[in-house]
């Protein structure tokens, strides 16, 4: 290479930006007496480059220099600060990652650098899809576990970006319109704790021949030798060596994450994992489904590099919206940027106390609540706690004027929906801790039998009660998650923590499809009704009164008699009932009456029924209990509701025939 021609850059925007023919390298290097970028080329070592950033090229705490006609193509980078190798936490690409589970950069610190992403992509007419919170129909994902299975039937593409693209039309199939994605950035996904690095003797081993590594969730038992032996362990086969027990960062939440950059090991071919992420996004979008992306920022991130981030994902990547860890991120900061004011966000809560400007949610509400309030209280009812029908009705009718509401009743850091109907407590020793790890706190009920049962009767009554929280989530307002491989009874073996768990235990297993269809049924039958009726999915909040003068409120609350709701401490059952003629105005959408009769109770019960207009009955629409003649009694005064069941009446014309879905 000739010699290296610079000056001068600009220190904003940071990170490595193209200007014409040259790079402008910006990089915050603070109290820093010595700053050199030093250019790595990916054939010969011997091309490579050190460069001094001149003392006179900072502008506060940043440096900044352009290096004009670099043949970037054949060059990735780092920094030299004060002696220290760093790695730009701008950087768009990074490199020394590409194979999962690979950690050679713990010694080798220039094995991890910096690329560039400077090609060209074709977005064809990809445009924001900008879908009402009412409308969305949220499914979380994790990329490499959505796919990672044989039964996934990806072949090649198991657990990649271009994975998903090959689920996309299942996920169409069953009525999903948006995807948030668990952490996809460049995050470290082995986690090994500090003080193994730093034991003593370390500094004398530089090389990874050196060092044994130990998956502490694949051998516990090495692990506990480890433990009990100190440090250094005498293998009677090999020379003495350091062994070094590690997790896998799964999830991908924690230290050493380049936010700017994709998790190259997410792409079928590594080195091109901008244009395949790109690609995904692009035919998610064709597919009427948005994508939101999960960021868990570290404290040591600052406001403008949050915003940064979010803003540079936001152009260069077309993502519709984000869910953040507001113990870091200032919701005020995020809720008033005029850029994302039609962007999502998803956050544990908001400060809605202050004055919000004319490109906020007002205009399009963008702020989303997503927390475990609705988890907690719905997870209780369904398992019969007393006190808990009025907390629950709460939930299943809250939908502020100022920001959505996210329901889910499963998330990733807890049990799924068949283990929550399986498992009275946590089963987290394939963890390594000792079954301390995870929550305690899991409102969970397993039917009777901990775990796996061959009892017919058990068996039958989880079902059930999976259908109850089906129904609970996807009937309340708000808008609905689902985690995936719910839909079909994914199960992590009582696992309510698998963070570390790269195999079967937290990669979903495509078979459960076969045997587990019926739930997959009943979930795309609520989402199809839940798009079709207008009275699910309002976009303001009922308000429990007829204020338009309809006859009865746009929403009402009753108990076994009709208007009259028991929120005492022993009751379990109650009815809610919606006002077709307070339901959506769009074309689309059907504005019929509905009932909802909740018994949570393990008796049946018989609902008396609000009464209807004139020319109009009560139909049984859905019945989570097995059908039988039993318990589908049903006149236009009363219901019977079985023990631990959901009934969904619709009104119909006295003259249509009966239609049963159950």
């Amino acid at each position: 290479m000739n010699q290296l021609r610079f000056r001068k850059g600009t220190p904003l925007p940071l990170g490595a930006t193209k200007e014409n023919e040259s790079i402008n390298f910006s990089i915050v290097a603070q109290n820093c007496e010595v700053c050199k970028l030093v250019l790595l080329h990916k054939k010969n070592n011997k091309k490579n480059q050190y460069v001094p950033i001149p003392a006179d090229y900072r502008t506060g705490n940043v440096y900044s220099i352009i290096i004009e006609n670099l043949p970037y193509e054949e060059y990735e980078y780092v920094y030299e600060i004060d002696g220290q190798v760093i790695v730009d936490p701008y950087a768009k690409v990074i490199t020394g990652r590409e194979k999962w589970g690979k950690h050679n950069h713990y010694f080798d610190p220039y094995s991890l650098r910096g690329g560039f992403a400077f090609q060209a992509f074709d977005w064809k007419e990809d445009m924001p899809l900008e879908i009402p919170y009412k409308d969305l129909i949220i499914y979380k994902m994790h990329v490499r576990g959505f796919t990672k299975h044989t039964s996934s039937k990806t072949g090649k593409f198991a657990g990649t970006f271009r994975g998903v693209v090959e689920k996309i039309p299942y996920l169409k199939e069953l009525g999903i319109n948006a995807v948030l994605l668990m952490p996809i950035v460049e995050f470290d996904e082995i986690l090994i704790e500090e003080n193994y690095m730093r034991s003593p003797g370390t500094q004398d081993k530089k090389e990874e021949k050196d060092y044994e590594f130990i998956n502490i969730a694949k051998d516990e038992d090495t692990y506990r030798e480890t433990m009990l032996r100190e440090v250094y362990v005498r293998d009677s086969k090999q020379e003495d060596k350091i062994r070094i027990p590690y997790r896998i960062n799964y999830w991908g939440y924690g230290k050493n994450t380049y936010y700017f950059a994709p998790k190259a090991s997410y792409a079928y071919e590594p080195t091109n994992v901008v244009e395949e992420l790109k690609t995904m996004i692009r035919e998610l979008h064709d597919a009427g489904i948005e994508v939101l992306m999960e960021f868990n920022f570290t404290p040591d991130m600052t406001q403008q590099s949050i915003l940064d981030c979010l803003h540079y994902w936001y152009f260069t990547y077309h993502i519709d919206g984000f869910s953040v860890n507001n113990n870091v991120v200032s919701t005020k900061i995020l809720s008033s940027d005029p850029v994302l004011s039609r962007t999502k966000f998803l956050a544990t809560s908001w400060e809605t106390n202050h004055n919000f400007t004319d490109t906020n949610c007002k205009s399009y509400r963008n702020l989303a609540e997503y927390n475990d309030g609705f988890l907690i209280d719905a997870r209780r009812y369904l398992k019969s706690d007393e006190e808990q029908v009025n907390a629950f009705a709460y939930r299943i009718r809250r939908n502020p004027a100022d920001y959505a509401v996210i329901n889910y009743i499963t998330n990733n850091n807890g049990f799924t929906l068949m283990d929550l109907v399986c498992y009275d407590v946590k089963h987290n020793y394939a963890n390594g801790e000792d079954n301390k790890d995870g929550t305690d706190y899991n409102y969970s009920w397993n039917c009777g039998t901990e775990g796996k049962t061959g009892k017919k009767k058990i068996k039958e009554l989880r079902r059930q009660q999976i259908r109850n929280a089906l129904v609970m989530l996807l009937l309340s307002q708000g808008t609905p998650m689902i985690m995936m491989g719910d839909e079909f009874g994914n199960s992590q073996e009582g696992n309510n923590n698998a963070y570390c768990q790269d195999n079967a235990i937290s990669w979903i297993n495509w078979n459960n499809r076969v045997q587990n269809e019926d739930i997959e049924c009943f979930v795309k039958e609520l989402i199809s009704v839940r798009k079709r009726q207008g009275v699910f999915g309002r976009e303001n909040e009922y308000r429990m009164m007829d204020y338009q003068s309809m006859g009865c409120p746009d929403m009402s609350y009753h108990g076994t008699k009709a208007w009259y709701p028991d929120f005492s401490y022993y009751s379990r059952m109650f009815g809610v009932m919606y006002c077709g003629q307070y339901g959506s105005k769009e074309e689309n959408k059907l504005n019929s009456y509905f009932y909802v009769a909740y018994n949570m109770h393990w008796e049946n019960h018989e609902f008396d029924l609000p009464q209807l207009p004139m020319g109009q009955r009560w139909e049984v629409y859905i019945n989570t209990a097995p059908t039988n003649e039993k318990n589908m009694r049903l006149n236009n005064r009363a219901v019977f509701v079985a023990p631990r069941s959901i009934v969904v009446l619709k009104s119909v014309d006295r003259n249509c025939e009966t239609l049963l879905h159950s």
